[in-house]
């Protein structure tokens, strides 16, 4: 949730300073972004957060008490090694890059009823490829899980697929239940 924060941080950061200047222009300038700015993150600083974010393994850890049973939801999300691509300049000219290397992500979720392992599956984005355009397919990552239901019939988890520093992107949802995982675009949180 935090990453979203930063990337919509990073959109107002450049709709605040794409101000027209009051001095006379001559020419026609690009419109430059003052990443020295220090009321808040500096495009580059987001960029280096992002990249760092995504490389470091992440897990996610819920639990509920229903009756007498506890039910745990492990989410581990790590980058899949070789998978790196390069995600093109006319996705990121708002934050001024040539272009951006990304890597696909997976998915480990493990769920268990007092301690005792119940299901283990893994996701990634081709998991959901029937729900993504050609943009996605080819330059959206699976971020950001968040477990939205769990009891005894299983868990939820939603995701989002998105190009980093875009709005482009779509949410999704990774059903396990009874063992039988669905995966389905996000009709609360379509992006």
């Amino acid at each position: 949730m935090n990453r979203l924060i930063l990337i919509g941080l990073l959109f107002g950061v450049i709709s605040c300073n794409n101000q027209p200047s009051k001095s006379p222009q001559y020419a026609p300038q690009k419109p430059s972004i003052d990443t020295t700015d220090n009321t808040g993150p500096g495009i580059s600083d987001i960029v280096e957060e992002f990249r760092d974010s995504v490389q470091k393994e992440s897990i996610l850890d819920s639990s509920i008490i229903v009756g007498r049973d506890t039910i745990s939801v492990r989410v581990k999300m790590e980058v899949i090694h070789g998978s790196d691509f390069l995600i093109p300049n006319k996705y990121l000219q708002e934050v001024q890059l040539d272009s951006f290397r990304a890597w696909n992500m997976r998915s480990t979720v493990e769920v268990f009823i007092n301690s005792i392992p119940k299901s283990k599956i893994e996701i990634e984005k081709d998991d959901f490829a029937p729900l993504l355009d050609n943009s996605l397919r080819k330059y959206g990552i699976l971020m950001y899980p968040e477990v939205d239901k769990i009891d005894k019939s299983g868990v939820a988890i939603d995701y989002s697929i998105s190009i980093p520093f875009t709005d482009v992107g779509i949410g999704v949802v990774a059903k396990v239940e009874n063992g039988i995982v669905s995966y389905t675009a996000d009709q609360n949180n379509p992006e």
